[in-house]
């Protein structure tokens, strides 16, 4: 900022003259733009990032951006599944009555390279994983044996095929294993591993800055009128789970030069997502909108038809240093406000620009309302509600009220949010879609 641009940001700090508080934004409620419009335009500007090729065992969280399947036969040879011992069951079963004696030639064992094969009317004994010998065809479990060494009691009658898994058993040649588009979680990497993938293609994770303003806010300890920075941390945990990399976390004062100071170390740091709170409304000390528009970010969304979260922002801004596009959102103070419109605009964001499919980011389940609700007289309402299932397999929805917008209470055991249109009251016993927040994040990738 330019020394004449600081002088004037100092004078303006508490003025209610001050040019920033003249923006046409803080009075046009006829721009606020519907929440479905504002989510169309926030992805229509995201670009899928570059895919890049990593180790496995760092891609845990990412997202593959190509298609792998088997290049073999899982297993690739027939092996016991039980330690025992392999025999011919069709002999076995010529020798009844049961219990009978027979010699016990020799041990296989696991990744055992010479193999020796069974000779007709005897045994040999066999360890879990180890390959299956040339004439046998079924494995007896110890426990049904006396577990001799040089000769084997047996008590049961096996079964062709009894604990053998045959070659192509578990998966056969060509079979997919992993998608363009799909997470890869410890499930997926275990998978991947046991066919010999050590290097994926995957979109890196996208580069987050999170920056909360406000004089009030405390990052250890609380004094006088000040409190907690909650927000800073729950969005960091947020986009944890949703696959982002959070590469600058910091709190700054009401001041436009604290502002433009950081967000201009944010786009130094390369990244991909810049989050603000705080500073977008009506207050004295609303400086957000001014300063992003100081620095030629170029805004696409001025404020949305809903509640909470109605002053809501959104830039886009070329950074010079990366030839990228770097997408800024900035987001209501109220810590409720913020996370809800993390969730329902941010988060999906991510999702497609690390190539994932962005019909997964929505996922809704219909169910019965417990409660009656009345929405906002101009606003679309975003409630927060508690879904379970009762035990006749009825989804029942359990609307959850807010003390205030800093009820994070409530909030941190919800299972995701209704919408309730302007105007309108439903009743309870109605049908309505509940939008979950898991569909968002990670917490069950494999």
């Amino acid at each position: 900022m330019s020394n004449q641009s600081s002088i004037f940001w100092k004078k303006g700090h508490d003025n209610p003259e001050c040019a920033v508080m003249k923006k046409p934004w803080h009075t046009a409620d006829e721009q606020w733009m519907e929440p479905g419009e504002a989510l169309d335009r926030i992805l229509s500007r995201i670009t899928v990032s570059e895919p890049c090729r990593k180790p496995l065992t760092d891609c845990v969280g990412m997202t593959l951006r190509e298609n792998l399947s088997a290049a073999v036969d899982s297993p690739e040879f027939s092996l016991s599944r039980m330690d025992g011992y392999a025999v011919d069951s069709g002999w076995i079963r010529d020798m009844t009555p049961l219990p009978v004696s027979i010699p016990c030639i020799g041990t296989i064992y696991p990744g055992q390279e010479v193999i020796p094969g069974l000779r007709p009317g005897s045994a040999l004994r066999i360890m879990t994983g180890a390959p299956m010998p040339a004439g046998a065809d079924a494995v007896i479990r110890v426990e049904d044996t006396d577990g001799g060494e040089d000769e084997v009691k047996i008590f049961t009658e096996p079964r062709a095929g009894e604990n053998v898994t045959p070659r192509g058993g578990v998966m056969e040649k060509g079979t997919s294993l992993a998608g363009d588009g799909d997470v890869v979680g410890w499930g997926t990497a275990g998978l991947l591993a046991s066919f010999g993938f050590s290097e994926v293609m995957v979109s890196r994770k996208p580069r987050v800055a999170i920056i909360t303003t406000g004089d009030e806010l405390a990052e250890k300890t609380v004094n006088g009128h000040m409190i907690h920075n909650s927000t800073l941390p729950a969005l960091q945990a947020m986009v944890s789970m949703a696959g982002g990399d959070t590469l600058l976390a910091c709190a700054v004062a009401d001041d436009p030069e604290a502002i433009e100071s950081t967000a201009r170390n944010a786009l130094r740091a390369e990244a991909d997502f810049i989050i603000f709170t705080g500073g977008v409304s009506r207050g004295l000390r609303d400086y957000v909108r001014g300063v992003l528009e100081s620095l030629n970010m170029e805004l696409l969304i001025h404020s949305v038809r809903q509640k909470p979260g109605k002053p809501m922002a959104v830039y886009t801004f070329r950074n010079e240093i990366t030839s990228g596009n770097v997408m800024t959102f900035a987001l209501p103070g109220n810590p409720v406000s913020a996370l809800l419109c993390g969730v329902r605009y941010l988060l999906p964001c991510f999702r497609l620009w690390q190539g994932q499919p962005i019909e997964r980011a929505l996922e809704r389940v219909s169910g019965r309302l417990t409660s009656k609700i009345s929405g906002d007289r101009t606003r679309h309402t975003m409630v927060p509600c508690v879904m379970t299932c009762t035990p006749q397999g009825t989804v029942e929805i359990t609307p959850l009220k807010l003390a205030t917008s800093a009820d994070l209470k409530n909030l941190s055991i919800a299972s995701g949010v209704i919408w309730v249109m302007a105007g309108e009251t439903l009743s309870s016993g109605s049908m309505v879609e509940i939008e979950l927040f898991h569909s968002f994040l990670r917490l069950s990738s494999s």
